[in-house]
């Protein structure tokens, strides 16, 4: 127990030093039957740190988060989300608009349902435009396992440029961005006092590099 919590702070302490990304996608971990509707929201507080200084990656880390998911043929669920949201640099107003699917698959190692897929998705801001994607295996929940945990993998692009702030050497400030990294998740599903409803508290720890690339023109 000691050197998880140990690994843990080491974890969170390159998060600190690194970078940041919007990796919380917060849906329900329970296995959809075919043709079972889901509707879900979630807001998500942001990233607690920032990217190098006077830059942004030009994701929307602090967004509210409606979604829609249906469970298909085969142990598959498919959906579409949408957001709004604040930037954490330069108080930005942005919406995010994405797709969702995963496929259920029994591991033997863990003796666990799994949710194997992810989500893509567009950030839209006046500072520009960013793809983001999450790739991620994390566990079922059910009434019996509450509890889930996994680990996903990030990977975001500029299309086209980010408006930034001006810099010493390019006076317009602009660049394009390439982010990656990799973390894990945590969460807890329980079933509400409301028929057919459920709450979830979910933490993503995430080490991730960021890259810039200043445009001059």
């Amino acid at each position: 127990m000691h050197n998880f919590f140990k690994g843990f702070l080491v974890s969170l302490a390159l998060l600190f030093l690194i970078g940041c990304h919007h990796n919380a996608h917060i849906r329900t971990q329970k296995p959809l039957s075919q043709s079972e509707t889901v509707i879900s929201s979630s807001m998500n507080p942001g990233p607690i740190t920032s990217p190098k200084k006077d830059m942004t990656l030009g994701i929307i880390g602090r967004r509210l988060e409606f979604s829609f998911l249906r469970g298909l043929e085969n142990d598959r669920e498919l959906g579409a989300y949408a957001g709004i949201g604040i930037r954490e640099q330069m108080g930005s107003q942005g919406n995010v608009l994405g797709l969702h699917y995963k496929k259920y698959k029994y591991l033997s190692p863990i003796e666990r349902l799994v949710k194997i897929g992810g989500g893509l998705e567009i950030n839209f801001s006046n500072s520009g435009a960013v793809f983001n994607s999450k790739a991620s295996i994390i566990s079922a929940s059910s009434i019996n396992n509450p509890i889930y945990f996994g680990i996903h993998f990030l990977h975001a692009r500029s299309y086209g440029k980010i408006k930034g702030y001006s810099s010493p050497i390019y006076s317009n400030g602009n660049y394009s961005m390439q982010s990656r990294g990799i973390g894990m998740t945590i969460g807890k599903e329980r079933e509400t006092f409301i028929q057919n409803t459920s709450f979830q508290s979910q933490f993503d720890v995430s080490i991730v590099h960021d890259g810039y690339n200043y445009i001059d023109d």
